[in-house]
């Protein structure tokens, strides 16, 4: 089995108390689903990754959900999943952030996007006439509509 992307960014934080936050980060990749079979079932791969995390003592995951917007400008996006549907994906990460919390570990949610060019490529790299280059990501882009774009970020 490929454990993909377990963005093996552990990361341990401690607070009053002697609590300490002992973490993952998961993301889907295409191959690798956030999703939950129902008990008694074969467990899925997400299932059986957050079992080996748990088992090396972490007690949080976070969830990357992948998005694409294409070109620096866009106020749109485009979920990286299989099924592309919000509603699809809102239902098998809800499973899933049900069976981490019954193995008695917390969940964050991070959503995270891509800037892509025309043609998909990344990083996307505009070439400006005067011959200069400016590599775009989600840290720099210029939104034609900002309010629109807020707008679309949330509903993603």
């Amino acid at each position: 089995m490929k454990i993909i992307l377990l963005s093996l960014l552990f990361y341990s934080l401690s607070f009053a108390k002697g609590f300490q936050i002992k973490g993952f980060h998961l993301t889907e990749d295409g191959t690798f689903e956030y999703d939950a079979a129902a008990p008694g079932a074969p467990k899925t791969a997400a299932q059986i990754v957050v079992d080996k995390v748990k088992a090396l003592g972490a007690n949080h995951i976070v969830l990357n959900v992948r998005a694409k917007m294409e070109g620096p400008r866009s106020v749109d996006f485009t979920l990286l999943t299989n099924s592309g549907s919000v509603a699809t994906e809102a239902r098998k990460m809800s499973a899933l952030i049900k069976y981490i919390q019954s193995q008695e570990m917390s969940v964050g949610i991070r959503p995270i996007f891509f800037v892509v060019g025309p043609n998909g490529e990344f990083p996307f790299i505009e070439k400006f006439r005067d011959g200069t280059e400016k590599v775009w990501w989600h840290g720099n882009i210029q939104p034609h509509d900002p309010d629109r774009w807020f707008e679309n970020f949330q509903r993603y």
